[in-house]
């Protein structure tokens, strides 16, 4: 697996490894995941690209955690479903606008 997610609370965390939220081949999953980190009372997060040994997108994390509510969370996976549902991951076009739409809603807030 080419992404690897760490997450947790900031007063207990658990440490290294026991950290781990999940791995994936694409950054795109990595998101998901951190999206479901989200609706749980994790408090950080973190995407680290195993093969660049680098942690990767910590802006868009921390943007995601600066919203830190269940709404914003479950709007992030509804449009990757609808994505999903729709195959427009194919277009890379419409891609980018949906993550075009999710960045400014972040910054709206």
């Amino acid at each position: 697996m080419r992404y690897a997610v760490f997450s947790g609370d900031n007063y207990y965390p658990s440490g290294g490894w026991r950290d781990l939220a999940g791995q994936c081949e694409t950054l795109e999953e990595a998101m998901d995941i951190v999206a479901r980190c989200l609706s749980t009372r994790d408090e950080w997060a973190d995407i680290a690209d195993t093969d660049a040994c680098a942690i990767v997108m910590e802006e868009e994390v921390d943007a995601l955690f600066a919203a830190r509510n269940a709404a914003a969370a479950a709007k992030y996976i509804a449009e990757k479903e609808e994505a999903a549902r729709l195959k427009v991951e194919r277009d890379p076009k419409r891609v980018a606008e949906l993550y075009d739409q999710l960045r400014k809603t972040r910054e709206d807030r």
